[in-house]
């Protein structure tokens, strides 16, 4: 009877010994269950942003690349956290509007997307897009648009135009010429930055008051688009 029992207890002591390893087991079941979910998620997620994107490639390109006889940019260089918050804008009317014709057109295009979960959806399937730089410089004069650039841009924007997302300043070196530019415009006049929600809009606004003249925005421009080769991927 004595030896039973201390088997029974012998054997309660092994099976408790056990115990902490069985939990690990299960956490890690839990954990490569969650994990799995998560990655099904994502997948998901990315297949329903390429279906919403078919409504934007017309204008963006197919690969993201931009198409300027649509005046659409490229979107490949831009970060998630940056493109969430454009479209957000647009569909909040906090940019675009009739005073800016290609802006109102993306006002009606980011509405159509079925609330916040569908941009989080089109902004993972372009993240996924293969980045390509425009180089074009559009003639500006290097040398003019450095010290420009170095005194009104780069405390946000980096010192080599790479954007500063903790400031919510986003890339500009490999973006179009033509469509820094036309957003520089934009910001100087008003049509873009205005808004109350708008609060990065409102800074660039601010930051265009020095720059005197389209010849200075055509030199910053050339500046930036000098800091990075043409076409190289990242």
């Amino acid at each position: 009877m004595l030896e039973s029992l201390k088997r029974s207890v012998i054997s309660l002591a092994a099976v408790i010994c056990c115990l902490p390893a069985i939990t690990c087991i299960a956490a890690g079941d839990e954990a490569d269950a969650a994990r799995e979910t998560e990655q099904t998620q994502s997948l998901l997620s990315i297949a329903r942003g390429k279906a919403y994107y078919t409504t934007c490639a017309a204008c963006h390109g197919i690969n993201g690349e931009g198409n300027p006889y649509m005046h659409g940019p490229r979107l490949t260089l831009q970060g998630p956290d940056y493109l969430h918050r454009q479209l957000r804008n647009y569909r909040q009317m906090a940019r675009g509007g009739l005073a800016d014709f290609y802006g109102w057109q993306m006002n009606g295009r980011a509405n159509a997307l079925a609330g916040d979960q569908a941009i989080r959806d089109v902004v993972a399937y372009i993240d996924l897009l293969p980045d390509t730089y425009a180089g074009d410089t559009l003639g500006g004069d290097i040398r003019l648009g450095k010290p420009l650039y170095d005194n009104y841009c780069a405390s946000c924007h980096g010192g080599k135009a790479e954007g500063i997302p903790a400031l919510n300043a986003p890339l500009l070196a490999g973006l179009e010429g033509w469509y820094q530019l036309e957003q520089l415009r934009k910001f100087k006049d008003g049509t873009r930055g205005s808004h109350e929600a708008d609060v990065p809009g409102q800074q660039m606004k601010a930051a265009m008051a020095p720059i005197e003249d389209e010849q200075a925005m055509i030199d910053i421009i050339g500046y930036i688009n000098s800091l990075v080769r043409p076409d190289t991927p990242r």
